[in-house]
């Protein structure tokens, strides 16, 4: 988070209080995690605290119990919090009130501080848990992807225009004469409507009363789980050609071709040949050629993607530093260097293998030889309305939802875009079809 600071050049800007258990370490803790939060809930913004859980979480200081957080650590438990907020005694009238206030924090309202601090703790231990479901779900596929940004334009396809000079020569101006204009040709790739996904964490006053932090701690992973892994499919089929939605012109094609308007696709690619099977793969590159310039294109690889049992002879393939060549009788030719040392990181996700069986027709024998190569940030863009958002429930919601069902808190993960094919010449498949 940056802090932004508005004075003169030569002041300093004001430094805030240190963070209680970074500097004082196991004194706080005696205190018990939860009375530790709401204690600094009341005494920082909501900004500001939440930074301060954060530093902590990653100083290791203590735990929310996720099995993404070391074991030994002190840990964080709702009732404890319920009592440090609204008082050993009172804690159940508090929250029973706290949950049925329209506005949930009343400033001018006895105990709005009680309430708020608590707030302020369950909700920063709810998003931190929604965050960390969803980030180790999505790996770094999706960091391969490009992202083309329409927050304003949540519904309806959208085109992307690109303009490329009409003569792609440039020509000579003799001494006293004017440049020539250009025309120009456009191509216009179509990205499809973008949908908006989600799922719901609430936190119930049974789940308090229980002391239930561990079901609560679940439910608010699975629901990152579920948005991430729900995002992670959807890149994974356009990737795949599982959803071919490259729309150029008007006109959609499939992502990979063996024939017509591009080669972009080998179904007799061995990766036990080694580095000669990727020398294949270049070649396609460099007889591509652009559907506008009719210019050569430059591919820059920033992975190469690998399937299944093809997922180590990959990486061994990549990373040798040598490669040797024999001869029919197993004699030793030439000993050269790997001309693909450092070529391109080797990704691998099982989410692939399984879409490929499941959901692509391919059989596990074949999708098990399967490599992808290629500028993923190029061919795979996101259409992003808004990115990975955790969103507390808001002012409207919160009368009905105490009312109804006794729910003290919700919030929900959401991600919102759409995956398509920007440029399927940056982007190849291989794979032994037999």
């Amino acid at each position: 988070m940056r802090i932004a600071y508005l004075g003169n050049d030569n002041e300093t800007p004001p430094q805030p209080r240190p963070l209680g258990f970074l500097t004082t370490g196991s004194l706080e803790f005696a205190m018990g995690v939860a009375k530790v939060l709401v204690e600094k809930a009341r005494e920082l913004s909501p900004d500001m605290f939440r930074l301060f859980v954060k530093e902590s979480r990653e100083a290791k200081k203590f735990a929310f119990g996720t099995p993404y957080e070391q074991s030994s650590l002190p840990r964080f438990h709702i009732r404890e919090a319920a009592e440090a907020a609204f008082g050993r005694d009172n804690w159940q009238s508090g929250l029973k009130s706290f949950s049925r206030q329209k506005g949930w924090v009343q400033e001018a309202a006895t105990g709005a501080t009680d309430a708020s601090a608590f707030k302020d703790t369950i909700a920063s231990m709810t998003i931190a848990t929604i965050t960390d479901g969803y980030q180790h779900t999505v790996s770094d596929l999706l960091d391969l992807a490009g992202v083309a940004e329409t927050p304003d334009q949540p519904e309806g396809t959208h085109d992307f225009i690109q303009k490329y000079s009409a003569t792609g020569i440039v020509q000579a101006v003799a001494e006293g004469t004017e440049y020539p204009r250009t025309g120009f040709a456009t191509l216009r790739t179509t990205a499809p409507e973008p949908t908006k996904y989600g799922e719901i964490a609430v936190l119930t006053l049974e789940t308090v009363k229980s002391n239930d932090t561990r079901g609560f701690l679940k439910d608010n992973l699975d629901v990152g789980r579920a948005v991430g892994q729900h995002q992670l499919e959807a890149f994974i089929r356009v990737l795949t050609g599982i959803v071919n939605n490259y729309t150029r012109n008007g006109s959609t094609l499939n992502t990979y071709l063996t024939s017509g308007a591009w080669i972009n696709k080998l179904t007799d690619f061995d990766i036990n040949n080694g580095p000669a099977e990727f020398d294949r793969i270049t070649q396609l590159v460099d007889r591509m050629v652009h559907p506008v310039t009719g210019k050569s294109i430059k591919v820059d690889p920033n992975a190469i993607i690998a399937v299944g049992n093809a997922v180590f002879r990959t990486k061994s393939t990549v990373a040798a530093t040598q490669i040797r060549q024999e001869s029919a009788d197993g004699k030793i030719v030439t000993i050269g260097s790997n001309p693909l040392d450092g070529y391109a990181p080797v990704k691998h996700n099982a989410n692939i293998r399984r879409m490929l069986i499941a959901e692509g027709g391919y059989t596990a024998a074949l999708a098990d030889t399967m490599v992808f190569y290629g500028n993923f940030k190029e061919a795979v863009q996101l259409r992003q309305v808004e990115p990975f958002t955790v969103e507390e429930i808001g002012d409207l919601g919160k009368e009905w939802i105490g009312f109804s069902q006794d729910l003290v808190y919700a919030v929900k993960g959401r991600w919102w875009g759409s995956y398509f094919i920007n440029d399927p010449l940056q982007i190849y498949q291989a794979y032994k079809a037999s």
